[in-house]
């Protein structure tokens, strides 16, 4: 899981590297890892909750 804004958004179980960079939009928060995009989040309204994206596992 990687923590943005207070909230938890999912990543692949296979990512590799802890260092990811991450492009908080309006409407999404992208994730990616050395320049390649591997999830997509739609931005949650209130602080504290947790997304996991039906094509990542928890990691």
């Amino acid at each position: 899981m990687v923590s943005v804004g207070g909230n938890a958004y999912s990543v692949p179980d296979a990512t590799r590297s802890r260092l990811v960079e991450v492009h908080s939009l309006a409407d999404e928060v992208r994730i990616f890892e050395n320049g390649e995009l591997i999830a997509v989040h739609p931005v949650l309204e209130r602080r504290k909750q947790r997304r996991v994206a039906p094509d990542t596992d928890e990691a």
